[in-house]
């Protein structure tokens, strides 16, 4: 629980005025040039990366272990502020292997969400919120994806690891087609394809034994699995069609939201000002 309460004051800070002019410099300004540069940034306040995945996890995690919404409900501000069903996902850039390989790790997070919703009962607007943007993703994962090392030029180090990091797409199409039964049989050839790919290589491979390689293949091995979905409970096909119309685009950053922002920042740094805590703050930043 320390841990859980460390990522998240990592991710959302204390409220201090100098933490927040940081926030201002390190995320605001930038898409403040971007749209003075006439560009369309979006609205969206964390990165789409294995850190935000692992943060989800986390407030999931605590949620487990206390039972206290509020952990719950911070995962769900997480999502929706990190994901839509609408995004421009070729924006994205997430075939730029080296930097974007680790949104797997951000959808495993959002299908375990997912999951924990379908166990409670849950299938609320945050859920599906959530399930209609991991099918956005999943349905361009099974158009555009290909195994890692099929072009070994672009990556520094182009070793197995690289293989045994296919099987977290294998695994996410796999849960995927649960939530889409629609394209079931898509998702399930993708995701077969992929599987051979990962245990036909490693089957040849010197580097198998590596301990980074035999990591991933537990912590994802398992989902093709039917037994997997064994304890949930199946949508309807009546819940597997409501898709709600969101937003036809992406979501947008616009003047007023970056100005709203913005002043929301520096009135939470005013509210929360305390000389005592700015000194320690600025103390912890520069490791004294």
């Amino acid at each position: 629980m320390d841990l859980a309460a460390w990522l998240k004051t990592a991710h959302e800070g204390v409220g201090g005025l100098l933490e927040q002019i940081l926030l201002v410099k390190k995320n605001d300004l930038p898409k403040f040039k971007a749209l003075l540069n006439r560009e369309r940034p979006t609205s969206h306040r964390y990165p789409f990366t294995r850190g935000t995945g692992n943060y989800i996890n986390a407030m999931l995690d605590a949620w487990l272990l206390t039972g206290k919404p509020e952990w719950m409900n911070q995962a769900e501000r997480v999502i929706q502020a990190t994901i839509h069903p609408a995004d421009n996902i070729e924006k994205r850039n997430l075939l730029d292997v080296e930097t974007g390989w680790h949104y797997l790790v951000l959808l495993s997070g959002l299908i375990r969400y997912l999951c924990l919703k379908q166990e409670l009962g849950q299938r609320d607007e945050h859920y599906t919120y959530s399930r209609d943007s991991l099918i956005h993703y999943t349905r361009w994962m099974i158009e555009n994806e290909k195994p890692f090392l099929e072009n070994p030029d672009i990556l520094e180090f182009p070793n197995d690891t690289w293989t045994a990091q296919d099987i977290r797409k294998a695994m996410i199409v796999f849960q995927a087609r649960e939530f889409d039964r629609p394209l079931a049989k898509a998702y399930t050839a993708k995701g077969d394809e992929w599987l051979e790919h990962v245990v036909a290589r490693l089957q040849q491979s010197q580097e198998a034994h590596y301990t980074r390689i035999l990591v991933i293949l537990m912590q994802n091995h398992g989902s093709q699995s039917q037994a997997f979905f064994a304890l949930k409970q199946p949508e309807t096909e009546s819940e597997q069609s409501n898709r709600r119309y969101w937003h036809p685009n992406e979501p947008r950053l616009t003047w007023t939201g970056i100005a709203l922002r913005v002043l929301g920042r520096l009135t939470k740094g005013l509210l929360n000002f305390n000389p005592a805590r700015e000194k320690n703050w600025l103390n912890a930043r520069l490791d004294r």
